[in-house]
């Protein structure tokens, strides 16, 4: 079990289409029970989190901080 890091689950929040399962699903791989453990600071199964880290990352080195906060409050 691994808790994610504070900038990812910034990351995540930021780009969060939507808190339910049909949009969590396609954009992150995961459920609403999997959203609720990560927006309350809570361990999650440690190969959903090191891919969420990765993939959060990745974005993140890609866009930038700036351009993620563009693409966020362009939605």
């Amino acid at each position: 079990m691994i808790t994610l890091p504070t900038d990812v689950v910034e990351h995540l929040n930021a780009h969060c289409p939507a808190r339910t399962d049909e949009a969590l699903q396609p954009r992150f791989g995961i459920s609403y029970n999997t959203w609720r453990k990560i927006e309350r600071g809570e361990a999650i199964r440690g190969s959903v989190a090191r891919r969420l880290i990765e993939r959060a990352r990745g974005e993140m080195a890609v866009s930038g901080p700036e351009g993620a906060r563009s693409a966020a409050s362009a939605r």
